[in-house]
């Protein structure tokens, strides 16, 4: 029971934020797709992606940028908006499982059977947090090197 409980929350966190979280704000014409209608399609950047290089200089937080220009930003940014909610998601579970590895050592009452579950929780926690520190590390690497 424990492992099912422990594999769905990082499962259903990640599907919750990938398929409920819109970060660009995107005109698409609906009329004529081949015929611009209006202005270029934007989008809006939480994050600052400048390091991609001299050439998308503009994609400073908080700009609207032309999608058609400054593509690669508006991918960046997806990808890093998605990791940040990944990030923050998988620390919150790894503190709930801190708390109650800790609960478990503290209510032992000198059980060593207990005691070892409470480590183990503790253990595993800050392992799930170095991996929540990579997966937000990696995928700025990963765009860095791409773009």
């Amino acid at each position: 029971m424990k492992a099912k409980l422990l594999f769905l929350l990082p499962v259903s966190l990640f599907l919750l934020t990938a398929f409920s979280y819109v970060n660009a704000q995107v005109e698409i014409p609906v009329k004529d797709i081949a015929k611009p209608i209006g202005p270029e399609q934007q989008c809006t950047l939480n994050h600052d992606v400048t390091w991609l290089g001299e050439k998308y200089s503009a994609c400073t937080k908080g700009a609207s940028v032309g999608v058609a220009t400054y593509g690669p930003c508006c991918i960046a940014n997806s990808v890093l908006n998605v990791v940040m909610w990944l990030f923050y998601g998988l620390v919150i579970i790894a503190l709930i499982f801190m708390f109650i590895g800790a609960y478990q050592i503290l209510t032992a009452g000198g059980n060593p059977d207990k005691v070892t579950l409470g480590r183990k929780y503790i253990m595993w926690a800050v392992i799930g947090l170095v991996l929540a520190l990579l997966a937000f590390i990696i995928p700025r690497i990963v765009l860095t090197l791409i773009f």
